[in-house]
């Protein structure tokens, strides 16, 4: 499926069309059918990959333990337990990245959490950093320890020009 065509899509259609469409997918969503289709996948001590919409990124982790709707799952980076709905757990391996292509700025869904992003401070010169919060209107960046908040529509990602001076100038972007 591809997210990025989806989204110009969405873009297009009115605040009812899109209340429409939630509704539907949120009975898709709870269709045991489909549940059950991913939890007969799944077995305790396997590893998978889930979508933490919190930081809007994938996450590896191992499954604890198998309920009827969710599972108990530990981030294998940092050993947090979570309890996962099943429809996040990406068992066919999708790819997340949704690219609208030529645009002004960014939106809320195309940033992760740690992610270096670029904008253009008062003077035009241009600011490095990394996304410390989403916000619903403006994200927060961590500019060489400062917190900078910074509309989605002047942010973008770095290129590869911009990657060797951030590998020039900043020490703990990683």
């Amino acid at each position: 499926m591809n997210y990025s065509e989806i989204i110009i899509e969405l873009e297009k259609a009115s605040l009812f069309d899109l209340s429409r469409l939630a509704s539907a997918i949120r009975n898709e969503l709870a269709d045991t059918e489909r549940i059950d289709k991913v939890k007969n996948t799944l077995v305790v001590g396997q590893i998978i990959i889930w979508f933490n919409n919190k930081i809007n990124a994938l996450v590896e982790a191992e499954i604890i333990k198998c309920n009827k709707t969710s599972c108990e799952v530990e981030n294998l980076s940092d050993k947090v337990r979570w309890n996962v709905a099943y429809c996040y757990i990406n068992i066919e391996n999708v790819a997340i990245d949704i690219n609208r292509g030529q645009k002004r700025g960014l939106k809320k869904y195309e940033l992760q959490l740690g992610e270096v992003v670029t904008f253009l401070d008062q003077q035009h010169h241009p600011l490095y950093g990394k996304v410390v919060k989403l916000n619903p209107k403006m994200v927060s960046i961590n500019v060489n320890g400062g917190i900078w908040k910074v509309c989605y529509t002047l942010l973008s990602k770095p290129t590869d020009v911009d990657a060797e001076i951030i590998n020039k100038n900043f020490i703990d972007m990683k």
